[in-house]
Formats: structure tokens, sequence, C-alpha cells
């Protein structure tokens, strides 16, 4: 399991009670962190209503 070693929520707008659609980017930084970041809106994607972002440590496989 990767282990999480930072994340932070941004909460940019309220969210009313409809559908809501999200997309993650996910970049790797060297062989052993990625970072995640993620864009949620409902309507208009140019108005996001939160965008989250998390760093993780990724498990290595010992030799």
């Amino acid at each position: 399991m990767d282990r999480r070693i930072g994340a932070k929520r941004v909460v940019l707008g309220p969210g009313c009670t409809r559908v809501a659609f999200a997309r993650a980017s996910i970049t790797k930084h060297g062989g052993r962190v990625a970072n995640v970041h993620v864009r949620a809106w409902q309507a208009d994607e140019q108005q996001p209503i939160a965008a989250p972002h998390a760093h993780f440590l990724l498990k290595t496989e010992e030799r």
C-alpha cells in the first residue's frame, strides 16, 4: 500500500445538489513520489468547486 505524505483540500465554491464531474492528473516525481491533482466542477469546467491535491510515497520493491 502506498503512503500519503501530504494532502490539501481547496474548496473554491459551494456545490449544489446535482451531478458533479472531476478530472485527475497523476505525475510521478522521481522513483518514489507521485503527485495527484484533482479538479471538480458541476455545470462549467471553468468554474471548479474543489481542487484537492495529494503527494504519495510509492512502495518500492525490495531486492
